[in-house]
């Protein structure tokens, strides 16, 4: 009994001493891998740097070359033109709607343009640069599109109603339902597919039989027993 218990301490020991093992390995790794995250951050860190150096300097070369070659502007409207970047300096003349020019330089809110053989500003508000006036260009594109779209579909929608008034109705009185029109001698559905719902309706029983008062915001009409006998609008 004695050499079993200490062959059981024993092997509780050396696996006590095999997981402190395990766990030492295990946080060996998790520091290194630290030290690793920690080394790449320091490397990200110094590119991103480089990166925002690398913009700043793209950027002041496309500068120079805008102050070099220009860049187009397109007027959207006739505007003054200024001696300075400042709308209270003295105006040089106008510059025409729908016309191209090169700009050299943007200062604020205005571009600096060749103007009569000199430097001139002109304020931004009336100008598009290429990309602003294709961005435009294709919006306006895209809701023309759109409106023919909702046309057509409408247009569908319509001719629907009418072949089902026609089909319900019959040609000539499909026709003036269409037209949203009422006549003597219509029946109250007729009434109803033609000017809708009405927001009111008066209605009154006797020996003589019912009487209906329908009544829109513009027209009321007078039905006896189903029948249109008269309105008044």
């Amino acid at each position: 009994m004695k050499l079993i218990l200490v062959i059981t301490i024993l092997i509780h020991i050396s696996a006590r001493i095999a997981i402190g093992q395990n766990v030492s390995q295990i946080q060996t790794q998790i520091d290194s891998l630290i030290e690793q995250k920690s080394s790449l951050e320091t490397k990200l860190y110094k590119i991103n740097g480089e990166l925002v150096e690398l913009n700043s300097k793209i950027s002041q070369l496309k500068i120079k070359e805008d102050a070099d070659n220009g860049f187009e502007i397109y007027s959207i409207k006739e505007d003054d033109v200024y001696e300075s970047a400042d709308v209270s300096s003295r105006k040089l003349g106008k510059v025409p709607k729908n016309i191209t020019l090169l700009a050299y330089e943007r200062r604020g809110h205005y571009y600096r343009i060749e103007y009569n053989n000199g430097d001139a500003w002109v304020f931004d508000y009336y100008f598009e640069t290429k990309d602003q006036q294709k961005t435009r260009l294709d919006s306006e594109k895209k809701r023309q599109q759109q409106k023919l779209a909702n046309q057509k579909a409408q247009n569908q929608s319509n001719e629907a109603r009418r072949s089902r008034l026609i089909t319900l109705f019959g040609e000539v009185d499909g026709s003036k339902i269409y037209q949203g029109k009422v006549w003597l001698g219509m029946t109250d559905t007729m009434a109803l597919h033609s000017k809708g719902t009405p927001n009111d309706i008066n209605r009154s029983v006797g020996s003589w039989g019912v009487h209906e008062q329908w009544v829109y915001s513009s027209l009321i009409l007078y039905f006896e027993n189903g029948k249109l006998k008269s309105w008044q609008d």
